[in-house]
């Protein structure tokens, strides 16, 4: 029995050790920071021939885009199609009293005359690319320009214009 406490009391003054050898050099640490990130942009884009009609099968290669003028590496794509419902939700609390009801209802009484717009909406949101790159710049609080471009030329291409980089 005496053996056993002799080695039960010898591991908790070994762990006690360790953890008080721990503690005092976690302090001396404190100074010490390590920052480290990427900025990873992402850009949804929606592109169109000329006639307006989207534009599917394309691929990385086929972009290029510009960061504050500067030529950057694509480096996340997706061109999954992504299921979108649209629906419409009509207010029927008490701000809505009176008259104001009415006319909501009367606007769309008829969802059918809604139907070509939704549709087309949720066929947009579907068919969009998704680019990603690493900014370039550094995180300074300033606007940064993003152009997307389809290579060749032949289509039109939506997307945002620009971030805050903070």
């Amino acid at each position: 029995m005496s053996n056993r406490i002799a080695r039960c009391t010898a591991a908790l003054a070994v762990a006690g050790s360790v953890a008080w050898f721990a503690c005092g050099h976690v302090g001396a640490q404190d100074d010490f920071r390590f920052r480290s990130g990427v900025e990873l942009v992402n850009v949804t884009v929606t592109v169109t021939d000329r006639s307006g009609h989207f534009v599917a099968g394309l691929t990385p290669s086929d972009f290029a885009v510009y960061d504050n003028e500067q030529s950057v590496e694509i480096t996340h794509f997706s061109a999954d199609r992504v299921p979108v419902s649209v629906g419409i939700v009509l207010d029927t609390s008490g701000s809505m009293a009176g008259d104001k009801i009415e006319r909501a209802r009367a606007s769309i009484s008829d969802a059918r005359d809604l139907s070509p717009a939704t549709a087309s909406i949720a066929d947009e949101l579907s068919r969009q690319y998704s680019l990603g790159y690493i900014s370039p710049g550094a995180r300074d609080g300033r606007w940064h320009t993003i152009r997307v471009e389809v290579r060749d030329g032949s289509a039109q291409v939506r997307a945002r214009r620009g971030y805050t980089a903070s």
